[in-house]
């Protein structure tokens, strides 16, 4: 995993049920793959996913703020590692495209 010292802003622990995608128009329909966040923050996301990205793969996430709006940002896998007794895969996502209303609604989930 990346040091601390490389985060360019502040993780806060929250388990929000999450959509992931290799493509945007999935996430509307069933392809997704439902997981949950480990820790989230303005610049990107932590997931455990049950299936494997690769540092560099580009993908779309969508998250509810409440029960009307959610969030859909695309991102970047910055890195991943195997949970092996889990059968699961920690994901490092930096959120890349986060236009200003997202970034709205997501301090709102941070409470900042």
């Amino acid at each position: 995993m990346e040091d601390g010292s490389k985060r360019k802003s502040t993780r806060i622990r929250k388990s929000i049920k999450v959509k992931i995608s290799n493509e945007y128009n999935d996430l509307a329909y069933s392809l997704p793959i439902n997981c949950f966040s480990k820790d989230l923050s303005i610049g990107g996301i932590q997931l455990e996913i049950n299936t494997k990205y690769e540092p560099g793969d580009i993908v779309y996430i969508r998250f509810l703020v409440d029960d009307k709006s959610y969030i859909d940002v695309q991102g970047k896998v910055k890195w991943q590692k195997e949970r092996i007794p889990r059968k699961s895969f920690l994901l490092g996502i930096e959120f890349e495209e986060l236009d200003k209303a997202n970034y709205e609604k997501l301090k709102q989930i941070l409470n900042l």
